[in-house]
């Protein structure tokens, strides 16, 4: 509720009255909530999407708390995706996205986000400061969770995923550099024949 008063005076300036007026917010507030998800979050996927990810990853570089002092930056990519979508349809590739999302949402319940940026492209955040995360084992879980089929449109698919990553502060401290050495890291695993997992390393210069 929003509520506006104001005092009714008199000839001699003596309060002789309040007239409140009061207005009830719950659809504009309805509709703030649905713009500031629009703004943040994929209408597909449901996940965060790259305006909230780049945003967050802001967030996490310049940590002034020692919160996020080490972490990693997974990014993610459905090998031969366009393939996919070439011999079914866009429809059908939607509806894979969304399967995909799902299951990245199940096994990276502990990462600090998991966002979805666009086409066949996410990315995944782990915070590695508090020590008791193995950035490789979890990498390996998650490329054997997209091993077990999905069911698409009534028919088993099995795909492959790709998984590059960068390491803060160790491979990058600006947030365009560190997406970047990711994103490199990605494109060699691809190149690599996918589903499979590739480091960055500062000896390879994107």
């Amino acid at each position: 509720l929003w509520i506006h008063i104001n005092v009714i005076y008199d000839e001699k300036d003596k309060v002789v009255n309040y007239v409140g007026i009061i207005t009830d917010l719950t659809d504009r507030k309805k509709q703030e909530r649905k713009l500031s998800y629009l703004k943040h979050y994929d209408i597909l996927t449901d996940l965060p999407n790259r305006f909230y990810f780049q945003q967050q990853l802001h967030n996490y570089l310049t940590d002034y708390s020692n919160l996020f002092k080490n972490f990693a930056l997974l990014r993610i990519n459905i090998d031969r995706f366009k393939s996919f979508n070439d011999s079914l349809s866009q429809k059908l590739g939607d509806e894979l996205l969304i399967k995909v999302a799902q299951r990245l949402r199940l096994c990276c319940a502990n990462a600090s986000i998991t966002a979805y940026l666009n086409n066949d492209d996410f990315a995944v955040v782990y915070n590695l400061s508090c020590g008791n995360i193995s950035i490789d084992q979890q990498a390996q879980s998650i490329l054997q969770a997209f091993r077990h089929p999905f069911e698409v449109n009534g028919q088993e698919q099995t795909i492959t995923i790709s998984i590059g990553i960068a390491l803060f502060p160790e491979h990058g401290l600006q947030l365009d550099n560190l997406n970047g050495h990711a994103e490199f890291a990605l494109n060699t695993a691809k190149r690599l024949g996918g589903d499979t997992i590739e480091f960055y390393s500062n000896s390879k210069v994107p």
